[in-house]
């Protein structure tokens, strides 16, 4: 009976840290050219990084970091020159998300996008046409 007890309490134990604790957003870790870290970035984060990630015929910028609000994830999604989507997740400090897609045609968005690319190498950038 008291095993049963202590593994109750044991696992009550975990659910509860479980739940209050913010999740991880995940990362991709396959088909990673290159990652960059502390890049300055609009809106201002902390402890960022950035990595390019080929996909076929595509290529990814996946951006996270720690805003004020609570963390962020952006994905910018592109061939060449051409950006073909872009959303953001933020995980807010209280435990809610949000998520959005970034209007393509929007001109804040797309120097957002130039000046994200910007930070890679000429050569891995490249490798995206």
């Amino acid at each position: 009976m008291k095993l049963k007890t202590l593994a109750l309490s044991v696992f009550s134990g975990l659910v509860i840290s479980a739940c209050s604790s913010n999740p991880p957003l995940p990362e991709t870790t396959v088909g990673v050219i290159e990652e960059v870290t502390n890049i300055k970035a609009f809106p201002d984060t902390r402890n960022n990084k950035a990595k390019l990630i080929k996909l076929n015929e595509q290529c990814i910028i996946e951006f996270t970091g720690v805003m004020d609000a609570g963390r962020a994830r952006e994905n910018w999604t592109f061939t060449g020159n051409t950006l073909i989507s872009a959303s953001s997740i933020i995980m807010a400090k209280d435990g809610t998300s949000s998520a959005r897609n970034f209007d393509l045609y929007d001109k804040d968005v797309q120097t957002n996008f130039l000046s994200l690319r910007d930070n890679f190498k000429k050569e891995n950038v490249a490798l995206c046409q």
